[in-house]
Order: structure tokens, then C-alpha cells, then sequence
């Protein structure tokens, strides 16, 4: 377990079965003011470097596995550089974003025109797809629409209170989707797939956002579970490690809580 971008590295990663990524790809730098006084946070580059998308990859294709989780698509290194650029990176998730924001459908990267082999840096080939757009915090439902899939097994659809977080999944190199969310205004996201790269296999689940003190606007009605805590997220989440590391569902357990 590690908070802080440098310390993923190869032997860190040495003997590990799964590794999970739970964090966006910019490290917050400074707090600025604009015209108008206001505090405004700033992005420094990505977390990480060349060297560690290239550790995650290599760890993934001899057959580590890999779940990212809710942003983790978000702001990391797409197209292959030799050193990061942070100019460079906040364009690349301007492009994608400027295709998310339209869409109103689950979308392949084929459809987003993000498929091109030479524009995928390791940590983009690793994951399977691309993200880096959700509108406003809300109450949105997830459906199964895969149920064959060993991560949703046992999982119905529900509601939760989440960001809907838009991406693209390589579907041509066999990338599937299992889940998909619909927002207050119909508009319709992958919130869920699964791929095999080299000898390991990834997930991606986009429930997951935790409300925190400092965003009000993000605050629960009484009695909702934040999405991290919703039954149907955890058991998604216990699914996905399962089927990561043994290529199953678990087997049930009365002691689940679920």
C-alpha cells in the first residue's frame, strides 16, 4: 500500500498478484489566485513517470493482474513520451474530453477514434481504454448488461449516489464490457470492463467516488451509502479480485455482509 506516486516501482511490484490504482494521474502542485481572488488548484504533471508505466505494463503482460478503480483512467499518460509534459498530457485529456462530453452512449475507443496502436503509451495499453470525464456529482443507476461475466455475479442493478465517469474501452483488442451507468439526463457510459493483456488480466470499475468534507456540493441524503460503500460496489469490488487472481467468482459466503 503506498500514497504517494514514487513509490510504485518493478520490485516493488516483484511477487504481487494484483495491483490496484485508486487515484487520478496529477499530482495537485499549489493553490493560485485568479482574477477574481479565488483559490485555484493547479495541476503538476502526471505521478507517473516513463519508467513506472512501463513497470505496470511489463507487471501486467507477465501476468500480474490489474483493477483500476473510478478515476484512474483519469490524467495519466496516454500517448508514449520519454518524459512527462504536462502541456502536452492536459491537451490529450482535452481531446478525450471533448469526445466524452458529447457522448450519450457506451463508446469503444474504436467509435472515440483512440484505437491507434502508436498513440498508447504502456500504462494506456495496460488498461484496456481511456477516461477522463464525468459531469456532476449525482444519483445515477448502474446496469448489468453482461451477466454471463463472472464480476457480476450476484450483482443487480442499482442506484447510487457517484460521479459518472465517461470511457472508452479497447474493444477491438477484447476488451467487454459488463456494466454501464445512466445519469439523471439518460446519457449512458461503460462503467465496467474486463481485458486480458499478455498473460494478465484487468478490470475496471467506475464506482467508487468518496464525498469528502471540503466538497459540500457532494454531501449524501441521510442514509445513503457513499458509492464506495454501497452492497453492490463491494461485491462488484470482491468479484473483480476474485476473477483477477483466479478467473472466477468467488463462492459465496453467509459472513459477506452482502
Amino acid at each position: 500500500f503506498i500514497t504517494k506516486g514514487p513509490g510504485l516501482s518493478a520490485s516493488k511490484l516483484a511477487g504481487k498478484r494484483l495491483l490496484i490504482i485508486f487515484a487520478d494521474g496529477y499530482t495537485i502542485s499549489n493553490h493560485v489566485l485568479d482574477a477574481d481572488g479565488n483559490a485555484v488548484r493547479t495541476s503538476g504533471p502526471s505521478w507517473m513517470s516513463p519508467q513506472q508505466a512501463q513497470d505496470v505494463e511489463n507487471y501486467v503482460l507477465a501476468g500480474g493482474a490489474l483493477l483500476t478503480i473510478h478515476n484512474s483512467l483519469w490524467g495519466y499518460p496516454i500517448v508514449p513520451r520519454d518524459a512527462p509534459d504536462p502541456a502536452a498530457m492536459m491537451q490529450e485529456l482535452r481531446d478525450v474530453q471533448a469526445v466524452l462530453r458529447d457522448a450519450s452512449a457506451p463508446m469503444t475507443t474504436e467509435q472515440a477514434g483512440q484505437a491507434e496502436a502508436s498513440r498508447m503509451g504502456p500504462y494506456r495499453r495496460a488498461c484496456g481504454g481511456v477516461g477522463g470525464y464525468h459531469p456532476a456529482f449525482e444519483r445515477q443507476s448502474v446496469h448489468v448488461v453482461d451477466p454471463d461475466h463472472p464480476i457480476v455475479s450476484g450483482v443487480r442493478d442499482f442506484e447510487v449516489h457517484d460521479e459518472q465517469h465517461f470511457v472508452f474501452y479497447d474493444a477491438h483488442l477484447g476488451a467487454r464490457m459488463f456494466l454501464k451507468s445512466r445519469g439523471s439526463d439518460g446519457r449512458e457510459s461503460c462503467a465496467g470492463y474486463s481485458y486480458q493483456h499478455g498473460r494478465g488480466r484487468v478490470c475496471y470499475l467506475a464506482s467508487g467516488h468518496v464525498p469528502l468534507a471540503s466538497q459540500p456540493s457532494m454531501h449524501l441524503p441521510p442514509g445513503e451509502p457513499h458509492a464506495i460503500a454501497h452492497p453492490m460496489v463491494q461485491l462488484l469490488y470482491l468479484n473483480a479480485v476474485s476473477w483477477l487472481t483466479t478467473g472466477e467468482a468467488p463462492r459465496p459466503r453467509a459472513s459477506a455482509g452482502l
